[in-house]
Protein backbone atom coordinates (compact mmCIF):
# COMPACT_ATOMS: atom_id res chain seq x y z
CA UNK A 1 0.00 0.00 0.00
CA UNK A 2 2.78 2.17 1.08
CA UNK A 3 4.55 1.45 -2.60
CA UNK A 4 1.62 2.44 -4.22
CA UNK A 5 1.55 5.85 -2.28
CA UNK A 6 4.79 6.72 -3.16
CA UNK A 7 4.19 5.86 -6.78
CA UNK A 8 1.20 8.13 -7.10
CA UNK A 9 3.32 10.99 -5.50
CA UNK A 10 5.70 10.62 -8.16
CA UNK A 11 3.28 10.66 -11.04
CA UNK A 12 1.72 13.76 -9.50
CA UNK A 13 4.77 15.69 -9.04
CA UNK A 14 5.67 13.87 -12.72
CA UNK A 15 2.91 16.01 -14.22
CA UNK A 16 2.88 18.95 -12.03
CA UNK A 17 6.86 19.17 -13.74
CA UNK A 18 4.81 18.88 -17.15
CA UNK A 19 2.26 20.99 -16.20
CA UNK A 20 4.97 23.87 -16.07
CA UNK A 21 6.49 22.73 -19.77
CA UNK A 22 3.66 23.09 -21.48
CA UNK A 23 3.63 19.63 -22.88
CA UNK A 24 0.77 18.07 -20.93
CA UNK A 25 -2.85 18.63 -19.50
CA UNK A 26 -5.60 17.32 -17.49
CA UNK A 27 -9.25 17.11 -19.01
CA UNK A 28 -11.93 15.10 -16.96
CA UNK A 29 -9.56 13.14 -14.31
CA UNK A 30 -7.52 12.13 -17.03
CA UNK A 31 -4.31 13.48 -17.54
CA UNK A 32 -2.49 13.90 -21.22
CA UNK A 33 1.14 14.13 -22.65
CA UNK A 34 1.39 15.60 -25.79
CA UNK A 35 3.50 13.62 -28.58
CA UNK A 36 6.17 15.04 -30.65
CA UNK A 37 4.33 16.82 -33.36
CA UNK A 38 2.30 18.44 -31.57
CA UNK A 39 -0.80 16.46 -33.08
CA UNK A 40 -1.10 13.31 -31.15
CA UNK A 41 -1.34 12.42 -27.20
CA UNK A 42 -0.79 9.12 -24.71
CA UNK A 43 -2.47 9.00 -21.25
CA UNK A 44 -0.50 9.04 -18.53
CA UNK A 45 -2.71 8.96 -15.84
CA UNK A 46 -6.03 8.43 -15.20
CA UNK A 47 -7.71 9.10 -11.93
CA UNK A 48 -11.16 8.19 -12.33
CA UNK A 49 -13.39 6.09 -10.28
CA UNK A 50 -15.86 4.65 -12.53
CA UNK A 51 -16.74 1.12 -13.14
CA UNK A 52 -16.41 1.66 -16.74
CA UNK A 53 -13.74 3.95 -18.08
CA UNK A 54 -14.26 4.42 -21.94
CA UNK A 55 -10.91 6.36 -23.90
CA UNK A 56 -12.64 7.79 -26.12
CA UNK A 57 -10.27 8.39 -29.82
CA UNK A 58 -9.81 12.37 -29.30
CA UNK A 59 -9.64 15.26 -26.40
CA UNK A 60 -9.82 18.98 -26.69
CA UNK A 61 -7.84 20.89 -25.06
CA UNK A 62 -8.00 24.75 -25.75
CA UNK A 63 -9.42 24.72 -28.61
CA UNK A 64 -7.43 22.36 -30.10
CA UNK A 65 -8.18 18.38 -31.00
CA UNK A 66 -5.72 16.07 -29.81
CA UNK A 67 -6.08 12.31 -31.35
CA UNK A 68 -5.28 9.46 -28.67
CA UNK A 69 -2.40 7.60 -29.56
CA UNK A 70 -1.10 6.01 -26.51
CA UNK A 71 -1.16 4.51 -23.05
CA UNK A 72 0.98 4.51 -20.79
CA UNK A 73 1.63 1.09 -18.26
CA UNK A 74 0.73 2.89 -14.94
CA UNK A 75 -2.22 4.97 -16.17
CA UNK A 76 -4.73 3.40 -14.50
CA UNK A 77 -2.71 2.46 -11.01
CA UNK A 78 -5.76 4.64 -9.14
CA UNK A 79 -8.73 3.17 -10.89
CA UNK A 80 -8.86 0.52 -8.34
CA UNK A 81 -12.90 0.34 -8.91
CA UNK A 82 -12.45 -0.41 -12.56
CA UNK A 83 -14.05 -3.39 -14.36
CA UNK A 84 -14.43 -2.77 -18.01
CA UNK A 85 -12.00 -0.47 -20.12
CA UNK A 86 -13.27 0.28 -23.50
CA UNK A 87 -9.76 1.70 -26.28
CA UNK A 88 -10.90 3.58 -29.06
CA UNK A 89 -9.31 2.52 -32.81
CA UNK A 90 -6.79 5.16 -32.65
CA UNK A 91 -4.75 3.73 -29.75
CA UNK A 92 -1.86 2.41 -30.97
CA UNK A 93 0.37 1.79 -28.13
CA UNK A 94 -0.91 0.35 -24.87
CA UNK A 95 1.31 -0.39 -22.45
CA UNK A 96 2.13 -4.15 -21.06
CA UNK A 97 0.26 -4.92 -17.69
CA UNK A 98 -1.78 -2.03 -17.74
CA UNK A 99 -4.12 -3.72 -15.26
CA UNK A 100 -1.67 -4.41 -12.70
CA UNK A 101 -3.58 -2.52 -9.90
CA UNK A 102 -7.17 -2.74 -11.52
CA UNK A 103 -7.78 -5.90 -8.85
CA UNK A 104 -12.10 -5.12 -10.27
CA UNK A 105 -11.12 -5.11 -13.54
CA UNK A 106 -13.04 -8.04 -15.65
CA UNK A 107 -13.37 -7.27 -19.34
CA UNK A 108 -11.22 -5.49 -22.29
CA UNK A 109 -12.94 -4.14 -24.66
CA UNK A 110 -11.11 -2.70 -28.55
CA UNK A 111 -12.69 -0.92 -30.92
CA UNK A 112 -13.31 -3.39 -33.83
CA UNK A 113 -11.25 -1.51 -36.60
CA UNK A 114 -8.15 -0.76 -34.38
CA UNK A 115 -5.37 -1.60 -36.30
CA UNK A 116 -3.04 -2.95 -33.26
CA UNK A 117 -4.96 -4.33 -31.14
CA UNK A 118 -8.09 -7.14 -30.45
CA UNK A 119 -10.11 -8.23 -27.75
CA UNK A 120 -11.23 -12.13 -27.58
CA UNK A 121 -13.34 -12.55 -24.64
CA UNK A 122 -12.04 -9.71 -22.65
CA UNK A 123 -8.59 -10.47 -23.09
CA UNK A 124 -6.13 -7.86 -24.54
CA UNK A 125 -4.47 -9.11 -27.63
CA UNK A 126 -2.19 -8.00 -30.52
CA UNK A 127 -4.31 -7.84 -33.81
CA UNK A 128 -2.48 -10.56 -35.29
CA UNK A 129 -3.09 -12.62 -31.81
CA UNK A 130 0.73 -13.26 -32.03
CA UNK A 131 0.70 -11.57 -28.13
CA UNK A 132 -1.35 -12.01 -25.43
CA UNK A 133 -0.79 -8.72 -24.00
CA UNK A 134 -3.59 -8.25 -20.84
CA UNK A 135 -5.86 -11.07 -19.19
CA UNK A 136 -7.84 -8.97 -16.39
CA UNK A 137 -7.45 -9.55 -12.87
CA UNK A 138 -10.55 -10.32 -11.91
CA UNK A 139 -11.91 -12.54 -15.22
CA UNK A 140 -14.07 -14.71 -13.85
CA UNK A 141 -12.33 -17.67 -15.41
CA UNK A 142 -10.47 -20.78 -13.38
CA UNK A 143 -9.54 -22.50 -16.39
CA UNK A 144 -7.98 -20.35 -19.54
CA UNK A 145 -6.75 -22.27 -22.41
CA UNK A 146 -4.70 -19.64 -24.14
CA UNK A 147 -5.55 -19.46 -28.23
CA UNK A 148 -3.69 -21.23 -30.83
CA UNK A 149 -2.28 -18.63 -32.99
CA UNK A 150 -0.78 -17.23 -29.65
CA UNK A 151 2.93 -16.81 -29.42
CA UNK A 152 3.91 -14.69 -26.78
CA UNK A 153 2.81 -13.89 -23.10
CA UNK A 154 4.09 -10.43 -22.89
CA UNK A 155 5.22 -8.90 -19.24
CA UNK A 156 2.61 -8.83 -16.46
CA UNK A 157 0.05 -10.15 -18.75
CA UNK A 158 -1.71 -12.64 -16.34
CA UNK A 159 0.07 -10.51 -12.99
CA UNK A 160 -2.25 -11.22 -10.09
CA UNK A 161 -5.07 -12.92 -11.59
CA UNK A 162 -7.23 -13.50 -9.02
CA UNK A 163 -9.57 -16.28 -10.26
CA UNK A 164 -6.96 -18.44 -12.32
CA UNK A 165 -6.50 -21.89 -11.60
CA UNK A 166 -5.36 -23.71 -14.50
CA UNK A 167 -3.70 -22.29 -17.35
CA UNK A 168 -3.08 -24.36 -20.90
CA UNK A 169 -0.43 -22.85 -23.08
CA UNK A 170 -0.70 -23.98 -26.58
CA UNK A 171 2.20 -25.74 -28.85
CA UNK A 172 2.70 -22.22 -30.55
CA UNK A 173 3.64 -20.24 -27.65
CA UNK A 174 7.51 -19.84 -27.58
CA UNK A 175 7.80 -16.48 -25.10
CA UNK A 176 6.87 -15.99 -21.69
CA UNK A 177 7.87 -12.63 -20.37
CA UNK A 178 8.96 -11.21 -16.96
CA UNK A 179 6.23 -10.78 -14.09
CA UNK A 180 3.64 -13.05 -16.66
CA UNK A 181 2.23 -14.92 -14.18
CA UNK A 182 3.44 -13.20 -10.96
CA UNK A 183 1.54 -13.40 -7.68
CA UNK A 184 -1.85 -15.50 -9.11
CA UNK A 185 -3.07 -16.67 -5.46
CA UNK A 186 -4.85 -19.56 -6.79
CA UNK A 187 -2.81 -21.10 -9.85
CA UNK A 188 -2.36 -24.80 -9.31
CA UNK A 189 -1.69 -26.03 -12.71
CA UNK A 190 0.17 -24.97 -15.97
CA UNK A 191 1.60 -26.34 -18.89
CA UNK A 192 5.30 -25.23 -20.79
CA UNK A 193 5.22 -26.12 -24.06
CA UNK A 194 8.27 -27.75 -25.71
CA UNK A 195 8.89 -24.00 -27.87
CA UNK A 196 9.21 -22.17 -25.18
CA UNK A 197 13.07 -22.05 -24.23
CA UNK A 198 13.23 -19.36 -21.30
CA UNK A 199 11.42 -18.68 -18.43
CA UNK A 200 11.97 -15.29 -17.43
CA UNK A 201 12.70 -14.04 -13.14
CA UNK A 202 9.59 -13.66 -11.34
CA UNK A 203 7.49 -15.37 -14.24
CA UNK A 204 5.46 -17.52 -11.76
CA UNK A 205 7.11 -16.07 -8.52
CA UNK A 206 4.14 -15.81 -5.47
CA UNK A 207 2.53 -18.73 -7.22
CA UNK A 208 2.47 -20.25 -3.84
CA UNK A 209 -0.37 -23.02 -4.71
CA UNK A 210 1.12 -24.14 -8.53
CA UNK A 211 1.69 -27.68 -7.59
CA UNK A 212 2.31 -28.92 -10.88
CA UNK A 213 4.06 -28.52 -14.05
CA UNK A 214 3.95 -30.49 -17.46
CA UNK A 215 6.99 -29.75 -18.59
CA UNK A 216 8.20 -30.34 -22.27
CA UNK A 217 11.14 -28.82 -22.94
CA UNK A 218 13.85 -31.42 -21.64
CA UNK A 219 16.39 -29.02 -23.11
CA UNK A 220 15.60 -25.58 -21.25
CA UNK A 221 17.87 -22.78 -22.09
CA UNK A 222 17.29 -20.67 -19.11
CA UNK A 223 15.17 -20.64 -15.96
CA UNK A 224 15.74 -17.71 -13.66
CA UNK A 225 16.75 -18.48 -10.53
CA UNK A 226 13.48 -16.28 -9.25
CA UNK A 227 11.36 -17.64 -11.95
CA UNK A 228 9.52 -19.60 -9.03
CA UNK A 229 8.92 -19.34 -5.30
CA UNK A 230 11.50 -21.77 -3.34
CA UNK A 231 8.05 -23.50 -2.07
CA UNK A 232 6.88 -24.19 -5.42
CA UNK A 233 10.87 -25.37 -6.39
CA UNK A 234 10.95 -27.60 -3.19
CA UNK A 235 7.03 -28.87 -3.60
CA UNK A 236 5.84 -28.95 -7.11
CA UNK A 237 5.79 -31.99 -9.21
CA UNK A 238 7.50 -31.80 -12.28
CA UNK A 239 5.79 -33.92 -15.09
CA UNK A 240 7.86 -34.96 -18.10
CA UNK A 241 7.81 -37.31 -20.63
CA UNK A 242 8.92 -40.31 -20.17
CA UNK A 243 10.61 -40.55 -23.63
CA UNK A 244 12.96 -37.53 -22.51
CA UNK A 245 13.66 -38.78 -18.85
CA UNK A 246 17.35 -38.33 -19.08
CA UNK A 247 17.33 -35.31 -20.70
CA UNK A 248 15.31 -33.39 -18.01
CA UNK A 249 18.08 -34.97 -15.24
CA UNK A 250 20.91 -33.57 -16.88
CA UNK A 251 19.35 -30.09 -17.10
CA UNK A 252 20.77 -28.04 -15.28
CA UNK A 253 17.61 -25.59 -14.61
CA UNK A 254 15.08 -27.89 -14.17
CA UNK A 255 16.91 -30.12 -11.44
CA UNK A 256 16.21 -26.83 -9.48
CA UNK A 257 13.15 -28.58 -8.72
CA UNK A 258 12.65 -31.15 -5.97
CA UNK A 259 10.10 -33.51 -7.29
CA UNK A 260 9.80 -35.46 -10.77
CA UNK A 261 6.65 -37.21 -12.09
CA UNK A 262 7.30 -39.78 -15.42
CA UNK A 263 3.91 -39.62 -17.59
CA UNK A 264 3.68 -41.12 -21.23
CA UNK A 265 2.88 -38.19 -23.17
CA UNK A 266 2.75 -38.07 -26.90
Amino acid sequence: MRSNLYLSVLILLSVTTMSAKGDNFVCDSICYKILPGGKHVRIVYCNKKDATISISDSVKHEGKTFIIAGIDSWAFDSSANVKHILFPATCLNIGNGISRYCPMLEKITVAPDNPAYKDTDGVLFSKTGDDLICFPRNKSDKTYSIPQSTKKICDSAFSECKNLEKVDMPQSVCSIGNSAFMGCPKLQSVNIPPSVRRIPNFAFYNCLRLHAILALNPNMEYIGELAFSQSVLKEAHVLIPKQAMEAFCKNIYWNRFAHFIIISYH
